[in-house]
C-alpha cells in the first residue's frame, strides 16, 4: 500500500511568510501552475488513484481539482489544516515580537498555540486515523493520495517515525510537495519525493 501526501500549491500568505491556519486563502498564480506541474509529474511516474482525498480547506481543496485527475475529489476533515489561534495571519517577524518563542513550540507534541486549541499530537491523532481509513477505502488500488498541509505533514512525519522537536524531518515539505509513504513492518516509512513547488515557508498549520 502507497500513501501519496501532498501538500497545497503556493499561497500569497506562504510568500510573505504569514501563518495562515485553517483560514480560507487563495492559491497564488505560481500555486495554481505547481498543482498543474504536480498533476503531470505525478501521472508520469504512474501514479493513478481511484479518487483524491483532500481537507476541506480552499487552498488544499483547490489544489486537489488542479492536479487534473478525471476522479473524485474527497474533501475529510481529518486533513484539514490546524487553527493557530492569534498567530493566523501574522508575518514569523510579527510573531516572534508579540510571542517569542511561538514558531519554535508549534512543533512541540503538548504545546497548543494562544487561542488555538489543537497540539501537534492532536493533529497527528486524527490525521492518521483519517489515513488508516483512507488505506482500508484504497486497499484495492494500492495507491491513496490526499492532499492536506504542511503542519499535518509534520504531524505525520514526526508521529510516524518518533521523531522529538531537536530533529529533522528527513524529507522537503515543498509547496505542491507529494511525499510517497510505503507501508514497511507495519510502519509508515517516506519514500520517493516528487515536488513542482520550491522550499516555500512552512506555517505547521
Amino acid at each position: 500500500m502507497i500513501i501519496c501526501l501532498i501538500r497545497h500549491g503556493e499561497t500569497v500568505f506562504n510568500r510573505e511568510e504569514r501563518l495562515q491556519g485553517a483560514r480560507d486563502i487563495e492559491l497564488s498564480a505560481r500555486g495554481l501552475d505547481e498543482a498543474v506541474a504536480l498533476g503531470h509529474r505525478l501521472r508520469a511516474a504512474g501514479l493513478h488513484p481511484r479518487r483524491i482525498y483532500t481537507s476541506p480547506v480552499k487552498r488544499a481543496h483547490d489544489t486537489a481539482h488542479h492536479l487534473g485527475y478525471p476522479v473524485p475529489v474527497v474533501p475529510r476533515p481529518a486533513f484539514r489544516a490546524r487553527g493557530l489561534g492569534e498567530l493566523e495571519g501574522l508575518t514569523k517577524t510579527e510573531i516572534r515580537g508579540r510571542y517569542p518563542g511561538a514558531i519554535e513550540r508549534l512543533i512541540h507534541w503538548d504545546w497548543p498555540p494562544p487561542g488555538g486549541e489543537e497540539t501537534l499530537r492532536d493533529m497527528f491523532h486524527r490525521a492518521d486515523a483519517g489515513v488508516a481509513e483512507v488505506a482500508r477505502e484504497e486497499a484495492a488500488a494500492g495507491l491513496g493520495v490526499i492532499v492536506t498541509h504542511s503542519g499535518v505533514l509534520e504531524a505525520l512525519g514526526r508521529g510516524w517515525l518518533r521523531l522529538e522537536p531537536h530533529q529533522r524531518l528527513p524529507f522537503p515539505m515543498r509547496n505542491a510537495g507529494a511525499i510517497l509513504f510505503s507501508r514497511i513492518d507495519g510502519q509508515w516509512q517516506p519514500g520517493q519525493v516528487i515536488a513542482a513547488g520550491g522550499d516555500g515557508f512552512v506555517d505547521h498549520a
